[in-house]
């Protein structure tokens, strides 16, 4: 078993283009973590998966955030279910549409929002995008941010913390009742316009960036075989 036919996933390249902080030419700590942990999933199959609320909201709110993108753009935008693999990397993108391959991130709320329309471009999505425009031959790209409901499971889960950080009142005590009102307030979202809950980042196709994917991969992959693989 090696490494020379591992693909790596669109939204790790972000980890794996992380540039180390003293010798050139060498592999990040960053990069070489992520490598440990695709390792591990390619040798004993078992995967280090990452649960929190935040991505709980944008796996069950995805089909919620495309109806928004879809009004937002006067435009019906489907789902993409499908996975794509190229000689180096894999990946399923949200939307490809009119050459354009259109990544959806859901925000947990409307402060983490603006918050995200107010910084710079994550370079994580910088080269995930890439990557799906690597896949697809998509000319260019968008990455879109949607601020829809949080579902109901984890409003109450919100409410529940909520209740035990308050030293488990009466659940009529005025001090929870206004927290959970609060709670709700910034849960749902349907009185603001639909103009005002998405914004675009549009992110061109850059071949040089491309290129600079697929040759990390090989010295991903060479890494591996030296470090990892090697030892089995």
């Amino acid at each position: 078993m090696n490494a020379n036919n591992i693909k790596f996933r669109c939204s790790s390249l972000g980890a794996l283009m992380t540039e180390a902080r003293t010798k050139s030419g060498q592999l990040s700590e960053t990069c070489k973590a992520e490598l440990i942990k695709v390792f591990i999933n390619e040798k004993y199959g078992r995967t280090k998966s990452i649960q929190n609320k935040y991505l709980e909201k944008g796996i069950t709110q995805e089909e919620e955030s495309i109806t928004l993108y879809s009004k937002f753009k006067k435009n019906y935008f489907v789902n993409n279910k499908a996975r794509m693999s190229n000689e180096f990397i894999t990946g399923e993108w949200d939307i490809l549409k009119n050459d354009i391959v259109t990544d959806i991130k859901t925000s947990w709320d409307i402060f983490s929002f603006f918050k995200a329309k107010n910084e710079p471009l994550n370079k994580d999505y910088y080269f995930q995008l890439h990557g799906y425009m690597s896949l697809t031959g998509a000319k260019s790209s968008t990455l879109a941010y949607c601020l829809v409901n949080t579902p109901l499971n984890l409003i109450e889960q919100e409410k529940k913390s909520l209740w035990f950080k308050l030293n488990c009142p009466d659940h009529e005590a005025i001090e929870y009742l206004a927290g959970c009102e609060e709670i709700e307030r910034l849960s749902i979202y349907e009185d603001i316009p639909v103009n005002e809950r998405v914004f675009e980042i549009e992110i061109e196709r850059n071949e040089e960036t491309i290129e600079a994917i697929n040759k990390r991969v090989l010295e991903c992959r060479e890494w591996m075989n030296l470090n990892l693989f090697s030892n089995e």
